[in-house]
């Protein structure tokens, strides 16, 4: 009997989904979170915290999705070299995981409020 191969398995889905669906995101992300941020910084006399702070962390997780997008791309070919795309990779992480945190952080907050 042999080894029967399903294309789930490959890891095509790196060079074409992952690329597509992070510049959707990228554009998307940067749009909208530019236009909130743009709105309460310059067109609301109140500024609410959470809300320019949770703001700020996804357009910085946006921001290093770019060249994510070209890793991918590339089959996680390095072309900014071994410590610029670890430090992406990092920041892509933290990002996500401290946007994650602070979400969970205003939730709890107002549960505990009520």
């Amino acid at each position: 009997m042999g080894i029967i191969t399903s294309p789930c398995v490959s890891d095509s889905y790196k060079r074409i989904l992952l690329p597509l669906t992070y510049s959707l995101v990228f554009v998307v992300g940067l749009t909208l979170n530019g236009a909130l941020l743009w709105v309460v910084c310059f067109r609301t006399r109140t500024w609410i915290c959470s809300v320019i702070y949770l703001t700020v962390a996804d357009l910085l997780y946006v921001l290093s999705l770019p060249l994510l997008i070209v890793s991918y791309a590339m089959d996680d070919v390095r072309p900014f070299g071994d410590i610029i795309c670890k430090a992406i990779r990092f920041f892509f992480y933290t990002y996500l995981h401290c946007s994650m945190m602070f979400l969970i952080c205003i939730s709890i907050h107002r549960f505990l409020d009520q």
